[in-house]
């Protein structure tokens, strides 16, 4: 009885660890995109958690702060893969070509609207932060691996050639940067709208067979 009451007990403090760690990382992630990595300091990331200094620190440095946030929101929930979630695999099901690709550039302009300021923090942060400049390249190699997964979907569907695929790859991981949103909506006033339909229409420009 005593060994399933300290289970228990266990269990109970990992989930508010687990809790606590997922507050200072959202607080840290909506600051650092709010005010930039420099200007925002631990205090007031404690402050934005509500939880005390020396939780923060526990939880990690500023550098690892950023470094958590980042792989945690490119990697999707609980780790999920891209392909593994939910409405990702309902666009890859749309039977239709022309509607799978304009809901796909559509779900990527909404997930760049959440993390772009975030990605292009953490790129500046990154010039002087040699912890933040791996976490990004880890980040961006995720991604790239995870596109170049996908890209066999566009291969299955008669868009591109598979002796093509590789080369499109690539030339998708470039156009799906969030780094272009940042350009184009936050620096230069486009809609996430306006973005998606660019975004869409770069995407059909290397195709094998229009979409």
């Amino acid at each position: 009885m005593q060994q399933v009451a300290r289970k228990y007990e266990s269990q109970l403090r990992s989930g508010r660890a687990a809790a606590t760690r997922a507050h200072v990382l959202a607080a840290a992630r909506d600051l650092f995109g709010e005010q930039g990595y420099t200007a925002t300091s631990i205090k007031e990331i404690a402050s934005r958690a509500g939880v005390s200094l020396h939780t923060v620190h526990a939880t990690g440095v500023k550098a690892e702060l950023m470094a958590a946030v980042l792989e945690s929101e490119f990697m999707g929930a609980e780790g999920e893969l891209f392909a593994e979630q939910a409405e990702v695999r309902d666009i890859f099901a749309e039977p239709d070509n022309d509607v799978a690709l304009g809901r796909y550039t559509r779900f990527l302009a909404d997930g760049h609207s959440r993390i772009a300021r975030l990605w292009h923090t953490a790129l500046l942060a990154g010039d002087a932060d040699p912890a933040i400049r791996a976490a990004l390249r880890r980040s961006e190699a995720a991604r790239a691996a995870e596109i170049d997964v996908g890209s066999h979907v566009f291969v299955a569907r008669g868009l591109v050639s598979e002796g093509e695929r590789a080369r499109f790859a690539v030339i998708l991981t470039h156009l799906t940067d969030p780094e272009s949103f940042h350009y184009f909506v936050i620096r230069n006033g486009w809609s996430a709208e306006d973005y998606a339909q660019w975004l869409l229409t770069s995407i059909r420009a290397h195709l094998d067979r229009p979409a």
